[in-house]
């Protein structure tokens, strides 16, 4: 099952205003092109710049080495924008489903206007709203209040009295700009651990990508060797058999000049064995 966001009809109306600025028409053919992470990663390195490296990514024709492509662009560069997609998802891009290929836009097209959200480190501004305002009853609540006697407000006087004499504490220092910066930036020790194993996936299957395309590359060169000997072979056949065919051609000429030589040699000794005519007769 897909873990991409559906968009309602009011988001796909905000997508297609923002494809019509970046000159996107989402049709057939568009909808081919984007299955080809090559395609989205240009679209995403528009936005986003250094995070997306062309290198890691090649065009492919076939649906599992597309996959293989969208689960290391996964790796690398949504996980970065916050957006973690399961296997089911990475194949409906890869198949080119209209809603995941649309999802997928609208995601970038948030990143392009409102930054990277990076979830529990910024605050949300719903929470900032969520905060309870004042009601105006607590206000005329302290309004219909009854006077306080005098002791108290004597009291009162005196401990606003004591508290303006006391010394006034001095405020903490506040830390320098970069440490502060450094401290909302600092990363849990386990999320480096899964970056650097999000790093170590992405290289094996780089190294596994890189190391199929040369084992597809020596098939098709010993394809070629193949296909080069069984044409030798048929040639040598086709020699062999135009060989018998001469024998048998040389041979039947042989036997033609053999009876020849006889037939010759015959009349040769009909003509020897003659008597020579009568002179008398003439």
């Amino acid at each position: 099952m897909s873990n991409l966001h559906t968009l309602t009809p009011e988001e796909h109306k905000e997508l297609s205003e923002w494809l019509v600025g970046k000159k996107i028409v989402l049709n057939h053919r568009t909808r081919r092109d984007l299955s080809d992470v090559v395609n989205m990663a240009l679209l995403f390195k528009s936005v986003v710049g250094k995070m997306v490296n062309m290198k890691h990514y090649t065009s492919h024709g076939q649906l599992a080495k597309k996959v293989l492509n969208w689960e290391t662009f996964s790796l690398n560069v949504l996980r970065k924008t916050n957006l973690i997609l399961m296997r089911p998802a990475l194949e409906l891009l890869a198949s080119g489903n209209m809603n995941a290929i649309c999802s997928l836009l609208f995601h970038l097209m948030r990143i392009e206007r409102n930054g990277i959200q990076l979830g529990s480190r910024r605050a949300s501004p719903s929470r900032a709203k969520s905060q309870p305002e004042p009601s105006s009853d607590a206000s005329t609540q302290s309004q219909e209040t009854p006077v306080h006697s005098k002791h108290v407000k004597t009291h009162a006087q005196n401990s606003t009295q004591t508290m303006n004499d006391a010394p006034l504490p001095l405020p903490l220092p506040l830390p320098a700009p970069d440490e502060n910066l450094n401290d909302m930036l600092q990363t849990p020790t386990q999320s480096k651990m899964d970056l650097q194993a999000e790093s170590d996936h992405a290289q094996l299957a780089h190294q596994l990508r890189v190391t199929t395309e040369k084992y597809e590359e020596q098939l098709r060169i010993n394809e070629k060797k193949e296909m080069y000997i069984v044409s030798l072979s048929q040639k040598i056949q086709y020699l062999e058999r135009t060989i018998i065919e001469k024998e048998k051609r040389i041979n039947q000429l042989l036997d033609q000049l053999s009876k020849l030589s006889v037939r010759i040699i015959s009349m040769q000794t009909s003509i020897v064995d003659e008597p020579p005519p009568d002179k008398s007769n003439i």
